[in-house]
Protein backbone atom coordinates (compact mmCIF):
# COMPACT_ATOMS: atom_id res chain seq x y z
CA UNK A 1 0.00 0.00 0.00
CA UNK A 2 2.67 2.05 0.50
CA UNK A 3 4.77 1.71 -2.39
CA UNK A 4 1.31 2.30 -4.41
CA UNK A 5 0.81 5.48 -2.46
CA UNK A 6 4.36 6.14 -3.63
CA UNK A 7 4.25 5.88 -7.12
CA UNK A 8 0.89 7.74 -7.33
CA UNK A 9 1.99 10.34 -5.44
CA UNK A 10 5.11 10.83 -7.95
CA UNK A 11 2.97 10.39 -11.02
CA UNK A 12 0.91 13.39 -9.60
CA UNK A 13 4.26 15.56 -9.02
CA UNK A 14 5.72 14.26 -12.47
CA UNK A 15 2.68 15.57 -14.65
CA UNK A 16 2.28 18.70 -12.43
CA UNK A 17 2.38 20.32 -15.91
CA UNK A 18 -0.99 18.90 -16.81
CA UNK A 19 -3.21 19.00 -13.90
CA UNK A 20 -2.09 22.51 -12.54
CA UNK A 21 -3.53 24.27 -15.73
CA UNK A 22 -6.58 21.78 -16.07
CA UNK A 23 -7.60 22.72 -12.91
CA UNK A 24 -7.02 26.01 -13.03
CA UNK A 25 -9.46 26.24 -16.23
CA UNK A 26 -11.83 23.83 -14.03
CA UNK A 27 -11.60 26.83 -11.31
CA UNK A 28 -12.37 29.38 -13.44
CA UNK A 29 -15.14 27.89 -15.55
CA UNK A 30 -16.76 27.01 -12.27
CA UNK A 31 -16.01 30.42 -10.93
CA UNK A 32 -17.64 31.99 -14.17
CA UNK A 33 -20.79 30.00 -14.19
CA UNK A 34 -21.62 30.47 -10.27
CA UNK A 35 -21.37 34.78 -10.98
CA UNK A 36 -23.20 34.30 -14.31
CA UNK A 37 -26.29 33.02 -12.07
CA UNK A 38 -25.29 35.35 -9.30
CA UNK A 39 -25.25 38.27 -11.92
CA UNK A 40 -28.23 37.21 -13.46
CA UNK A 41 -30.84 36.88 -10.67
CA UNK A 42 -29.81 40.48 -9.12
CA UNK A 43 -29.98 42.11 -12.64
CA UNK A 44 -33.61 40.15 -13.17
CA UNK A 45 -34.23 41.88 -9.43
CA UNK A 46 -33.31 45.52 -10.13
CA UNK A 47 -35.02 45.66 -13.93
CA UNK A 48 -31.24 46.61 -15.28
CA UNK A 49 -31.88 45.03 -18.20
CA UNK A 50 -35.30 47.03 -19.58
CA UNK A 51 -36.10 50.80 -19.29
CA UNK A 52 -38.33 50.41 -16.71
CA UNK A 53 -38.85 53.26 -14.68
CA UNK A 54 -42.11 53.41 -11.91
CA UNK A 55 -41.37 57.14 -11.64
CA UNK A 56 -41.37 58.24 -14.98
CA UNK A 57 -44.91 58.92 -15.75
CA UNK A 58 -44.78 60.87 -12.66
CA UNK A 59 -41.93 63.10 -13.23
CA UNK A 60 -43.60 63.47 -16.66
CA UNK A 61 -46.65 65.07 -15.37
CA UNK A 62 -46.44 69.16 -15.84
CA UNK A 63 -49.81 70.03 -16.57
CA UNK A 64 -52.06 70.99 -14.22
CA UNK A 65 -51.51 72.65 -10.57
CA UNK A 66 -49.87 70.30 -8.47
CA UNK A 67 -52.39 68.80 -5.67
CA UNK A 68 -51.82 65.89 -3.88
CA UNK A 69 -53.31 65.80 -0.95
CA UNK A 70 -55.74 63.77 0.44
CA UNK A 71 -54.25 60.45 -1.26
CA UNK A 72 -56.76 57.78 -1.42
CA UNK A 73 -55.05 54.15 -1.99
CA UNK A 74 -57.91 51.68 -2.54
CA UNK A 75 -57.30 47.73 -2.78
CA UNK A 76 -53.50 48.61 -4.61
CA UNK A 77 -51.62 45.73 -5.64
CA UNK A 78 -48.03 46.20 -6.90
CA UNK A 79 -45.67 43.45 -8.92
CA UNK A 80 -42.85 44.59 -10.19
CA UNK A 81 -41.98 43.18 -13.92
CA UNK A 82 -41.26 39.64 -13.81
CA UNK A 83 -41.87 39.10 -10.30
CA UNK A 84 -43.58 35.79 -8.98
CA UNK A 85 -45.93 37.93 -6.76
CA UNK A 86 -47.43 41.28 -5.64
CA UNK A 87 -44.79 43.37 -3.26
CA UNK A 88 -48.05 44.88 -2.25
CA UNK A 89 -51.66 43.46 -1.98
CA UNK A 90 -54.43 45.25 -0.76
CA UNK A 91 -53.41 48.48 0.64
CA UNK A 92 -55.98 50.58 1.93
CA UNK A 93 -54.95 54.12 3.00
CA UNK A 94 -56.00 57.91 3.31
CA UNK A 95 -52.97 60.56 3.69
CA UNK A 96 -54.36 64.02 4.32
CA UNK A 97 -53.75 67.36 5.05
CA UNK A 98 -51.46 67.88 8.20
CA UNK A 99 -50.65 64.29 8.89
CA UNK A 100 -47.20 63.23 10.16
CA UNK A 101 -47.83 59.73 9.49
CA UNK A 102 -44.89 56.35 10.01
CA UNK A 103 -44.74 53.33 8.17
CA UNK A 104 -43.16 50.75 9.64
CA UNK A 105 -42.20 47.14 9.02
CA UNK A 106 -39.43 44.87 8.58
CA UNK A 107 -37.29 44.47 5.55
CA UNK A 108 -38.69 43.00 2.32
CA UNK A 109 -42.31 43.79 3.70
CA UNK A 110 -43.17 46.27 0.77
CA UNK A 111 -42.22 49.56 2.63
CA UNK A 112 -40.41 51.32 -0.23
CA UNK A 113 -42.45 50.10 -2.60
CA UNK A 114 -45.80 51.97 -0.66
CA UNK A 115 -43.19 54.70 -1.18
CA UNK A 116 -43.59 54.64 -4.70
CA UNK A 117 -47.50 54.14 -5.38
CA UNK A 118 -47.39 57.75 -2.95
CA UNK A 119 -44.95 59.81 -5.02
CA UNK A 120 -46.89 58.50 -7.89
CA UNK A 121 -46.41 55.34 -9.52
CA UNK A 122 -48.87 53.72 -11.18
CA UNK A 123 -50.59 50.64 -9.27
CA UNK A 124 -50.89 47.21 -10.25
CA UNK A 125 -54.34 46.70 -9.78
CA UNK A 126 -56.68 49.01 -7.49
CA UNK A 127 -57.24 52.87 -7.39
CA UNK A 128 -55.15 55.93 -6.51
CA UNK A 129 -57.12 59.52 -6.61
CA UNK A 130 -56.21 62.67 -5.59
CA UNK A 131 -57.76 66.06 -6.18
CA UNK A 132 -55.09 66.95 -9.22
CA UNK A 133 -52.10 65.84 -10.62
CA UNK A 134 -49.08 64.34 -7.98
CA UNK A 135 -46.86 66.84 -8.79
CA UNK A 136 -43.53 64.59 -8.84
CA UNK A 137 -40.59 67.25 -7.55
CA UNK A 138 -42.72 70.31 -8.32
CA UNK A 139 -43.69 73.14 -5.94
CA UNK A 140 -46.68 72.29 -4.06
CA UNK A 141 -46.84 68.65 -5.13
CA UNK A 142 -44.61 65.70 -4.03
CA UNK A 143 -41.53 65.30 -2.83
CA UNK A 144 -39.36 61.85 -2.64
CA UNK A 145 -36.53 61.91 0.29
CA UNK A 146 -34.80 58.87 -0.68
CA UNK A 147 -32.05 56.95 2.23
CA UNK A 148 -28.72 57.15 0.26
CA UNK A 149 -28.40 61.24 0.56
CA UNK A 150 -24.45 61.14 -0.44
CA UNK A 151 -26.38 60.10 -4.37
CA UNK A 152 -28.90 63.32 -4.40
CA UNK A 153 -26.08 65.97 -3.75
CA UNK A 154 -25.10 67.24 -7.48
CA UNK A 155 -24.14 70.96 -5.94
CA UNK A 156 -20.36 72.15 -5.24
CA UNK A 157 -21.73 73.75 -1.94
CA UNK A 158 -24.74 73.55 0.46
CA UNK A 159 -25.99 77.00 -0.88
CA UNK A 160 -25.87 75.56 -4.45
CA UNK A 161 -26.97 72.24 -3.84
CA UNK A 162 -30.70 73.58 -1.81
CA UNK A 163 -31.32 75.28 -4.98
CA UNK A 164 -29.50 72.91 -7.72
CA UNK A 165 -31.82 72.15 -10.86
CA UNK A 166 -34.28 74.84 -9.82
CA UNK A 167 -34.98 78.12 -12.01
CA UNK A 168 -33.98 81.62 -11.60
CA UNK A 169 -36.89 82.94 -10.68
CA UNK A 170 -37.74 79.86 -8.59
CA UNK A 171 -34.20 80.26 -6.85
CA UNK A 172 -35.06 83.64 -5.83
CA UNK A 173 -37.95 83.45 -3.94
CA UNK A 174 -35.96 80.79 -1.92
CA UNK A 175 -34.59 81.62 1.58
CA UNK A 176 -31.66 79.31 1.61
CA UNK A 177 -30.44 80.52 4.87
CA UNK A 178 -33.37 80.09 6.58
CA UNK A 179 -33.92 76.26 5.27
CA UNK A 180 -30.50 75.60 6.37
CA UNK A 181 -31.11 76.86 9.74
CA UNK A 182 -34.39 75.21 10.03
CA UNK A 183 -32.69 71.94 9.20
CA UNK A 184 -29.42 72.65 11.42
CA UNK A 185 -26.39 73.44 8.81
CA UNK A 186 -26.83 77.15 9.73
CA UNK A 187 -23.66 79.32 8.93
CA UNK A 188 -22.76 76.22 6.47
CA UNK A 189 -23.99 77.98 3.01
CA UNK A 190 -20.63 78.76 1.84
CA UNK A 191 -19.12 74.49 2.64
CA UNK A 192 -18.39 72.23 0.03
CA UNK A 193 -20.53 69.05 0.04
CA UNK A 194 -17.82 66.77 0.35
CA UNK A 195 -17.14 68.09 3.86
CA UNK A 196 -20.62 66.83 5.33
CA UNK A 197 -21.06 64.23 7.18
CA UNK A 198 -23.83 61.22 6.39
CA UNK A 199 -26.57 63.07 8.98
CA UNK A 200 -25.15 66.10 7.50
CA UNK A 201 -26.12 65.48 4.15
CA UNK A 202 -29.66 64.04 4.99
CA UNK A 203 -29.97 67.68 6.46
CA UNK A 204 -28.82 68.88 2.87
CA UNK A 205 -31.83 66.61 1.06
CA UNK A 206 -34.39 67.85 3.20
CA UNK A 207 -33.26 71.29 2.76
CA UNK A 208 -33.41 71.21 -1.11
CA UNK A 209 -36.69 68.78 -0.25
CA UNK A 210 -37.80 72.13 1.36
CA UNK A 211 -36.83 74.47 -1.37
CA UNK A 212 -39.87 72.89 -3.31
CA UNK A 213 -42.31 73.66 -0.84
CA UNK A 214 -44.19 70.71 -1.54
CA UNK A 215 -47.76 69.20 -0.22
CA UNK A 216 -46.39 65.81 1.00
CA UNK A 217 -43.03 64.65 1.53
CA UNK A 218 -42.42 60.69 1.55
CA UNK A 219 -39.08 59.58 3.29
CA UNK A 220 -38.31 56.68 2.14
CA UNK A 221 -36.07 55.21 5.38
CA UNK A 222 -34.39 58.88 5.10
CA UNK A 223 -32.38 58.08 8.57
CA UNK A 224 -31.51 54.69 7.46
CA UNK A 225 -28.04 55.41 7.46
CA UNK A 226 -27.75 58.22 10.20
CA UNK A 227 -26.18 57.66 13.81
CA UNK A 228 -28.58 57.42 16.82
CA UNK A 229 -28.52 61.23 17.63
CA UNK A 230 -29.14 62.45 14.34
CA UNK A 231 -32.18 60.11 13.40
CA UNK A 232 -33.49 61.77 16.81
CA UNK A 233 -33.36 65.29 15.40
CA UNK A 234 -34.53 64.28 12.14
CA UNK A 235 -37.69 62.45 12.83
CA UNK A 236 -38.06 65.54 14.94
CA UNK A 237 -37.72 67.68 12.38
CA UNK A 238 -39.87 65.29 10.15
CA UNK A 239 -42.47 65.73 12.90
CA UNK A 240 -42.76 69.25 12.96
CA UNK A 241 -43.04 69.94 9.31
CA UNK A 242 -47.22 69.01 9.19
CA UNK A 243 -47.28 72.41 11.38
CA UNK A 244 -45.66 74.28 8.70
CA UNK A 245 -48.12 72.91 5.84
CA UNK A 246 -46.45 69.86 5.05
CA UNK A 247 -47.87 66.44 5.41
CA UNK A 248 -45.04 63.58 5.89
CA UNK A 249 -45.30 59.78 5.64
CA UNK A 250 -42.20 58.62 7.17
CA UNK A 251 -40.80 55.04 6.23
CA UNK A 252 -38.54 52.91 8.62
CA UNK A 253 -37.97 49.81 9.90
CA UNK A 254 -37.70 51.11 13.82
CA UNK A 255 -41.26 51.16 15.25
CA UNK A 256 -39.71 53.65 17.71
CA UNK A 257 -39.59 56.48 15.21
CA UNK A 258 -43.39 55.97 15.77
CA UNK A 259 -43.79 57.87 18.85
CA UNK A 260 -44.63 61.49 17.59
CA UNK A 261 -46.27 60.18 14.59
CA UNK A 262 -50.01 60.91 14.16
CA UNK A 263 -50.85 57.68 12.91
CA UNK A 264 -48.39 54.43 12.54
Amino acid sequence: LTDGATRLLEDFLGWWWVWVPLSALVGIAVTVVLAHWIIGVVLSRLQLGSDWDPLRPALAQTAGAPDPLPTHLRAVRFRYPGAAQDALAGIDLDIDEGEFVVVAGPNGSGKSTLALVLSGAEPTCGTVSRPGPVGLGRAGGVALLAQRSELQMLGDTVAEDVVWGMGATERATVDVGGLLDLVGLAGKGATPTRELSGGQLQRLALAGVLARRPRLIVSDESTAMVDAEGRRDLVGLLASLPARGTSVVHITHDPTEARQADRL
